[in-house]
């Protein structure tokens, strides 16, 4: 990466990096007040978003690390292990991806639920057992 190869001509001369990678953080971003979502965005206290002032937390103790923090993974569970996966495991995630994450995750967001509420996979899923179950039943008649 670009931070990597100037870390590694300038970093230890001249110039410190320090670059906080953070994931889903919970913010006001998206919303309007004028505006109703249209997806179910509803605050839940097992969110996998953490807060703006944890993160901010986060990011600065690892830059007033004296001899700087580098890359700095900010993510709540199981975010952060997926983080690792696609570092040390790419093609295990690329597969993980392809074939149950991402569509499972449009699946979600195409259905109205809130992507970062773990009961959103268990509604998911409800919703597309039942939609199974209708097609059998219309098959049968």
């Amino acid at each position: 990466s670009y931070f990597q190869s100037l870390q590694a001509e300038e970093g230890s001369r001249y110039l410190r990096i320090d670059l906080p990678c953070p994931g889903p953080v919970a913010t006001n971003f998206h919303k309007r007040p004028q505006q109703k979502a249209s997806h179910d965005d509803s605050t839940n206290a097992r969110e996998l978003k953490m807060s703006a002032e944890r993160c901010s937390r986060l990011i600065i103790s690892s830059m007033i690390m004296p001899n700087g923090g580098g890359e700095t993974w900010i993510a709540e569970q199981p975010t952060l292990l997926f983080c690792f996966l696609a570092q040390y495991l790419p093609g295990l995630t690329q597969v993980l991806l392809r074939t149950v994450i991402g569509p499972t995750r449009v699946g979600m967001w195409e259905a109205g639920l809130n992507l970062y509420d773990p009961s959103s996979i268990a509604k998911y899923r409800q919703m597309k057992q039942q939609e199974k179950r209708q097609g059998e039943k219309e098959k049968t008649e």
